[in-house]
This record gives structure tokens, sequence and C-alpha cells, in this order.
């Protein structure tokens, strides 16, 4: 999910972060995951003709922010990553407000576990002469690296998204202040995500992410045979 921005971003004191965009461009993934088990699962030989499995566990889904500072012109990108707690808090806008207040609210409040916990989020500054973002700096082979280790964001426990109108605001986050669905189901957890999209396109990518993860556990732990060598989980 990709959000590019050129405006002023806004760290505050209370560990909160806001920014204004002004041209979005999300990235929908789809929500049949059985296709992707095959870039995650690794087979190796471990001595003899006997061969074993390794599974790696999937990565994150993550937002992408592309901004840069009014004031300094610097480039940097932020990324936050997603899981089954990232979501939209609409206590934190004007969505929970009923009227014209609530339907036209342009702000998304991104929290992690409603606000009690922090967002896993990171900035890569750019360097001196860099005239764009370098995605490479987010590749799965660099995440060991000084730069994406130190690039961590600590504290963050908001970033809200000022949208340019309600229903960029609705596409990225959906209806949360709409959404009574039980979902208890996965018909009825398809039906708020896709047909009613009370999620947006966060809640899409959420559920990726958890198809993946339980895809995943699935393999890895179903296909154990009485002997089974070669399995790591320490393998990013």
């Amino acid at each position: 999910m990709v959000f590019r921005d050129r405006t002023v971003m806004n760290s505050r004191q209370d560990r909160t972060f806001s920014l204004s965009s002004n041209v979005s461009t999300t990235t929908s993934p789809s929500n049949n995951s059985s296709g992707n088990s095959e870039t995650h699962t690794v087979t190796v030989s471990i001595g003899g003709h006997t061969t074993g499995t390794v599974h790696r566990r999937p990565p994150k889904p993550m937002i992408v922010l592309f901004t840069q500072n009014r004031k300094t012109k610097r480039l940097a990108l932020v990324t936050v990553d997603i899981d089954e707690d990232t979501e939209v808090n609409p206590d934190r806008c004007n969505c929970r407000r009923s009227g014209n207040d609530g339907a036209s609210c342009t702000i998304a409040a991104m929290e992690q576990k409603r606000g009690t916990l922090n967002l896993v989020a990171r900035r890569f500054e750019s360097r001196d002469g860099d005239v764009d973002w370098n995605l490479a700096k987010l590749a799965l082979g660099r995440q060991g690296e000084r730069e994406y280790t130190g690039a961590v964001w600590k504290d963050v426990r908001r970033i809200s998204i000022m949208f340019p109108t309600p229903k960029d605001r609705e596409t990225f986050g959906g209806t949360p202040n709409l959404c009574q669905c039980a979902s208890r189901t996965e018909a009825e957890l398809a039906n708020c995500l896709k047909e009613r999209r009370h999620k947006g396109q966060l809640g899409l990518v959420r559920e990726f992410g958890r198809q993946q993860l339980n895809e995943y556990h699935r393999e890895r732990f179903g296909s154990q045979q009485d002997v089974v060598r070669g399995m790591r989980d320490d393998i990013r």
C-alpha cells in the first residue's frame, strides 16, 4: 500500500505524527494467497538423499509514505508494518460525529491496538543529493543492514493522514463508524471487507497478511512427519 505525499510533516510531543496527502495511490492485494507459499518455502539438502524444507515466515504488509518536508525539501520514506492490531481509530477524528461532520471527515488516524501500543514504524532520511525516494532500502535482503535497523522510529502511537476528500479517506480506511458486522465466519468477514468496504484498502491488506500468516503456520506445522529435519522459523 503506497501513498505519495509532498507536504510538510508535523511530529508532536504526544508521539503522534500527521501529514496531508495531495495525491494518493493504493495497491489492493489479491485475497487468495494460495499461490504465494512457494516464495516462502525452500527445499534444501541435509545430507545423502535426504531433503528438508525451510519455511520462511512471510513479511508483514506495510504502508509506504513518500514524504517531503516543505521547508527543507528533504525527502523521507516512512513505513508502517500492518498486522491484525493495526487499524483506523474513528475516535481520533470526526468520523464518530453525526450529520455532515462525520460524513465529511478527511482524516484517517492509524493506531496499534487502539493506541495502547506503538506502531512499528521506520523513517528513511534521504542523503544529500538525492532527488527521489530510494525504494531499494526496503528490500527484504537489506533488512539486516545497519541503515534498515537504524531507521526504526520509536514511540509512534498514531499516524494521522489528511486526505484531499472524504471519499479518498473512505477508500483508504473504510467507514469504521458504520461497521457493526459480526464477522464470525469467513463469509461474514468477506462481506464486510469486500462488499461493504467497511475497512477500506487497509482492511483488505490486513486480511491478506492474516491469510499469508495462517498459510505459513499450516505448512510449517501441518506438513511435519514423525522425523522432521531442516525446519527453521528464524529465517526471515
